[in-house]
C-alpha cells in the first residue's frame, strides 16, 4: 500500500511509537501499547477484505501490538479473518470485539454505522422478548455462545465494548468458563 492509502493508522501508531522514544524517561523506561482495529467483514470504506488485509499488515509494520476487531455476529467471519492473516503473515494478536447483544436498538444502530447486519433471529427475539430481564438473558446468552465459538477457533482473548451497560458484560463474563482458555500447552493466553 502507498502512503496515502492508509490514512490514519500507520502514521498515528508511528508517532506513538516516536513520542515513546523521546520520553522513555516520563513513561519510567516502560512501553505504550498500541492497538488498531481490524475487520471480520470489509471496512465500509475498503473495496476489498484483502484490501483491509493489507492495511491491517502495515499497521503491525509501523509497530502495533494487537487488533480489536469491529463487532461481528457470526464466529466464521472472525475464523476468515484469522485465516487472511495467517496467510499474509500477521502475527498480531486479534481480539474479537462483542457488544453484549442485548438490546435491538443499540444492534440496528451497530449496524447501521458498520454496515454489519445482526442475526434477523436474534432481533426478532429480542423484540418479542416480555420485558428487560428476557432480552438481556437472551442476549447475554447469544454473546456468551459467539465468545465460546470464537475462544475455540484460537481467539487470543475478548474485547467487550460496554456503551456504559456494564452490568451486561459482566453477565457475559459470569457465564462464561474462562478457565478453560487460559492457558493453552501450559502457557498463560
Amino acid at each position: 500500500l502507498e502512503d496515502d492509502e492508509i490514512p490514519f493508522a500507520r502514521p498515528l501508531v508511528e508517532l506513538i511509537r516516536e513520542i515513546e522514544r523521546e520520553r522513555t524517561a516520563t513513561l519510567a523506561g516502560g512501553r505504550v501499547s498500541i492497538g488498531v482495529a481490524a475487520y471480520p467483514h470489509r471496512h465500509p470504506e475498503s473495496a476489498t477484505t484483502s484490501h483491509d488485509t493489507e492495511v491491517l499488515v502495515a499497521k503491525e509494520r509501523a509497530g502495533a501490538d494487537f487488533a480489536i476487531t469491529q463487532v461481528f455476529f457470526d464466529a466464521s467471519a472472525y475464523c476468515r479473518l484469522l485465516e487472511r492473516a495467517q496467510t499474509a503473515g500477521i502475527r498480531l494478536p486479534l481480539v474479537p470485539g462483542f457488544v453484549p447483544a442485548t438490546n435491538p436498538r443499540r444492534l440496528e444502530r451497530l449496524a447501521e454505522m458498520s454496515g454489519v447486519e445482526a442475526p434477523r433471529d436474534l432481533l426478532h427475539q429480542l423484540e418479542i422478548a416480555s420485558d428487560d430481564v428476557e432480552r438481556r438473558r437472551i442476549g447475554v446468552r447469544f454473546t456468551v455462545d459467539l465468545a465460546r465459538r470464537v475462544l475455540d477457533a484460537g481467539a487470543p482473548g475478548l474485547h467487550l465494548f460496554t456503551f456504559n451497560s456494564h452490568g451486561d458484560a459482566l453477565d457475559v463474563l459470569d457465564h462464561l468458563d474462562l478457565d478453560r482458555w487460559s492457558t493453552t500447552q501450559g502457557e498463560p493466553r
